[in-house]
């Protein structure tokens, strides 16, 4: 999931931290060859 900050945006929720991120794996949605892929991500807090 992305976020989108901008500043003056209510702060209801503080914006997320920063992270380091690694592709763990990649999975095909659909046997098709154009078929889309799901990327999954290996994150790490950056502090």
């Amino acid at each position: 999931m992305f976020f989108k900050y901008a500043p003056g945006d209510p702060l209801d929720v503080p914006p997320p931290r920063p992270v380091y991120a690694r592709v763990d794996q990649i999975e095909p949605v659909d046997d098709a060859d154009d078929a889309p892929s799901l990327a999954l991500l290996d994150c790490v807090d950056a502090h």
